[in-house]
């Protein structure tokens, strides 16, 4: 029923993916202004979103019979959110050692790979995002408006950060990729059934990238952060969110 208004939202992030590198660059205090607004949008959409729903998903997830390797994650899904944080800071601190060594920026094996894995990690975190907002299609469009307008903000921001760290590499095929990763996890999710386990394990390991990527490159450093553009990221949104709650609108 709400299929038409998840696909217009996928295509809009998909058009961020794309516009970003067509956006001329702005001055570094309008920069650090919008960094720090959609830090606060994600962090915030992170705690009073995303982990509200890992606590009631780890408590199904114990009584859930599965055993094995993948039962162990399914039944700690915290675990594997901790494990996408941890990931993507130690990928992350790899490729920026690489390419702030300028002696080592011609080592075309060791810095080429190492940029195509972190650019192949950042496809397989958009293709998740775009996968969830596939199986969100028959909870509402409120929900799916939500999550759009906190994915859209924090999209944008993480690939201004890309643009600015890859320069021409981004502009030439990493907005390509990015855009044919989110495009393709949402037709994934809407051809596909999966069991609500597994749905919270994906929801999991999102909400540790999630954090990670809000942290690491949505927000400037201390010295550079609006801290009064990032309360009013976070407090905007986390006052919309506790409006639509006691109204009622969402669950």
């Amino acid at each position: 029923m709400f299929l038409l208004a998840s696909l217009a939202v996928v295509v809009l992030l998909a058009a961020v993916h794309v516009g970003i590198g067509s956006i001329k660059a702005r001055s570094s205090r309008t920069h650090d202004q919008w960094h720090s607004i959609a830090g606060g949008v994600a962090t915030t959409y992170a705690f009073l979103v995303l982990m509200p729903k890992l606590a009631a998903a780890q408590v199904a997830l114990q009584r859930d019979p599965e055993r094995g390797f993948l039962g162990f994650f399914e039944h700690h899904s915290y675990l594997l959110a901790l494990i996408g944080f941890a990931a993507y800071y130690a990928l992350d601190g790899a490729v920026e050692s690489l390419l702030l060594r300028p002696q080592r920026r011609s080592t075309h094996v060791a810095v080429k790979g190492t940029v195509y894995l972190f650019a192949s990690a950042f496809a397989g975190y958009y293709a998740l995002m775009g996968y969830l907002l596939g199986e969100m299609s028959e909870r509402g469009i409120l929900e799916i408006g939500l999550y759009g307008l906190a994915m859209v903000v924090h999209t944008s921001a993480i690939d201004d950060g890309l643009k600015q760290k890859y320069l021409g590499l981004y502009d030439r095929w990493v907005r390509w990729v990015l855009a044919t990763a989110t495009l393709g996890g949402w037709l994934v999710a809407v051809l596909t059934d999966v069991s609500y386990t597994t749905l919270a394990l994906w929801q999991s390991l999102f909400a540790g990238v999630l954090l990670i990527t809000a942290i690491k490159d949505e927000l400037p450093s201390t010295k550079r952060m609006d801290f009064r553009s990032f309360l009013l990221g976070s407090l905007g949104f986390a006052l919309l969110l506790l409006v639509l709650d006691a109204l009622g609108s969402i669950g």
